[in-house]
């Protein structure tokens, strides 16, 4: 009886160490409640794939994370001067982190095949830290084939510089053809030609004549003896 007795109590004692321990577990993964956050949000124009939990990055130093995304963005609430930014991200990080009024928040790929994570870059320390519950304008940095066809467009576009190369190319050789230069190519051949048959001319007068162009019926009324 004593035996049954210690073994319910073992059982007890376990459960309860069990359950102290999953509650230890669950208070360290709750954001804010062992160390403080702060809340932001972010508009951007595209959310390009970004998922809550994601991270977010201080130069590069994991602060906080996603927690939530809105879109699209009612037209009247989205920021002065960006009527294209549909997407609003709500993050929260470590109350400790120096973010500033005046900061560019990137939203970027970290690798060719990683996820997309926020990252606040270049701050004005003179600005002043960034309030609890404060909104910025990010930026969306363009993943590798958003970059590759925006250079395709830019170097194939009405406008590009390679179209403008093709033009300025175009209307050289156009220019071309309307001046002398056929002719001095003609003449030089002929000038070949005569050389290789008659390498002496180099050094005795020429004799060689060429024919005469047929002349104008003016030319001809001149030439008509008195």
């Amino acid at each position: 009886m004593q035996i049954h007795k210690n073994e319910i109590a073992t059982g007890i004692l376990v459960l309860v160490t069990f359950g102290i321990f999953i509650t230890v577990l669950v208070l360290i993964g709750m954001p804010g409640l062992i160390k403080p956050l702060h809340s932001y949000r972010i508009y951007y124009d595209n959310a390009d794939g970004i998922r809550p939990g994601a991270s977010v990055l201080l130069a590069g130093r994991e602060i906080g994370k996603v927690t939530a995304l809105h879109s699209p963005v009612p037209m009247a609430q989205r920021p002065p001067g960006h009527p294209d930014y549909e997407v609003l991200i709500d993050i929260r990080v470590a109350r400790d982190a120096e973010i500033y009024r005046h900061v560019t928040v990137h939203l970027s790929q970290q690798s060719l095949m990683g996820q997309q994570v926020i990252d606040f870059v270049h701050g004005d320390e003179t600005s002043g830290l960034a309030e609890n519950h404060a909104l910025f304008v990010g930026e969306r940095v363009p993943g590798l084939s958003e970059a590759v066809s925006n250079n395709i467009t830019r170097l194939t576009g009405p406008n590009s510089d390679l179209s403008l190369t093709l033009q300025n190319a175009k209307t050289f050789m156009e220019t071309l053809n309307r001046s002398n230069i056929p002719k001095v190519i003609d003449n030089t051949e002929q000038l070949t030609d005569t050389l290789k048959r008659q390498p002496w001319r180099l050094l005795w007068p020429s004799t060689k004549t060429y024919p005469e162009d047929n002349p104008s019926p003016s030319e001809k009324k001149k030439r008509l003896p008195q």
